[in-house]
């Protein structure tokens, strides 16, 4: 029976505001749309990001002669743990790869035999950072027999950048939207309340607690949220499977979080419900205390 009041309760709001319901909706799903864009967007640039440094490499550069055995270098790479891979380049192929690279040509300065051996190494995910890279750089760099140790630093600085940059751009786009949308549900709230101040005088003078009164609002703030985060996210793929695929093909590489959309509409059905819910929850509250007994 109670939960059946709390129910009615939390849906009359839609029908004694429809106007503040269907601003608040509409404002409410157009602010976690452009939150899951942000996301989606985020989420591509951070994949793309992570092929990149899969790319970077560092190339340790050996004294002619080794100072010991091949094997012996090769065990203790291995065993390092912020190495994924590590490929021997000999003297030889080195200078195979330099023909190949350079043609014809090449062969005026492969006779110098001037190129060292050297290991090609990849970095595990973790280490694949500006501060990290450094770390296991100047550490190559100290073994002995170690003439040089290259990797292309710049890139991975620019790298972390521009995902630094996206990543507060969204944020400042996500807190401005769902600030709007806050706002909204706190004076949809508001104006329920209002509406309401005759029966919440009445439940207050035959001793209903504060909670009872509060939680029918608190349920239509949790409503307007998971309708507007079901909402967005059903925009959301329109956008990204119809829009983008037919009128700008360049965004079709924008990929779901968890390679499926269900993940990120999941996502957004319960942030926008958990800030309906908590919107409504300081609105009603607030309101509620200032309606008065007689």
């Amino acid at each position: 029976m109670v939960i059946g009041y709390l129910l009615r309760e939390s849906v009359s709001g839609f029908r004694r505001a429809p106007l503040a319901v269907w601003a608040t909706l509409t404002t409410m799903s157009l602010a976690l749309l452009l939150v899951g864009l942000v996301v989606l967007i985020a989420y591509d640039a951070r994949q793309v990001v992570e092929g990149l440094k899969e790319k970077v490499e560092l190339e340790v550069f050996l004294l002619d002669p080794p100072a010991r055995p091949i094997e012996a270098w090769l065990a203790e790479l291995r065993s390092d743990p912020a190495i994924e891979s590590v490929a021997y380049i000999s003297k030889d192929s080195a200078a195979a790869i330099f023909r190949r690279e350079f043609g014809t040509e090449a062969e005026l300065f492969v006779a110098y035999d001037f190129l060292p051996a050297s290991f090609r190494i990849h970095l595990r995910p973790a280490w694949r950072n500006p501060d990290s890279a450094a770390a296991v750089a100047r550490r190559l760099q100290a073994m002995e027999g170690v003439d040089e140790v290259v990797y292309n630093q710049a890139l991975l600085l620019r790298l972390e950048e521009n995902v630094r940059l996206v990543s507060w751009m969204g944020a400042g786009v996500g807190f401005v939207v769902l600030l709007a949308a806050i706002v909204l549900v706190v004076n949809t709230i508001r104006l329920t309340v209002y509406a309401k101040r005759l029966l919440i005088r009445t439940m207050k003078l035959v001793g209903a607690t504060e909670w009872f009164i509060r939680l029918p609002f608190v349920l239509e703030g949790f409503l307007l949220g998971m309708l507007g985060g079901a909402l967005a996210g059903g925009m959301l793929f329109v956008l990204r499977e119809l829009v983008l695929a037919s009128y700008l093909p360049a965004f079709q590489v924008l990929r779901w979080p968890g390679e499926h959309p269900l993940m990120l509409w999941g996502a957004l059905v319960l942030f926008g419900a958990l800030v309906g819910m908590l919107s409504a929850s300081f609105s009603a509250k607030r309101f509620i205390r200032r309606t008065p007994l007689s």
